[in-house]
């Protein structure tokens, strides 16, 4: 229990990071597509709950049964 927590600890500035990255993206995003339906596709909460959908399983082709 105590690796876990410790290895939760040593990760926290990167979580924090990949937060602050994934924020910018949407910020920039929602910039360059301002007045455009695209725009709302720049939501964090939207990109998480599509992230969490995916299943985390990266690009369809490397995921497709052979």
């Amino acid at each position: 229990m105590k690796d876990r927590k410790l290895l939760t600890e040593d990760n926290q500035g990167s979580y924090e990071a990949l937060k602050g990255f994934i924020s910018s993206v949407c910020g920039v995003g929602k910039t360059v597509y301002e007045g455009k339906k695209k725009a709302d596709e720049y939501n964090v909460r939207k990109l998480l709950m599509k992230m969490h959908s995916s299943g985390g399983g990266g690009d369809d082709e490397n995921n497709s049964p052979a």
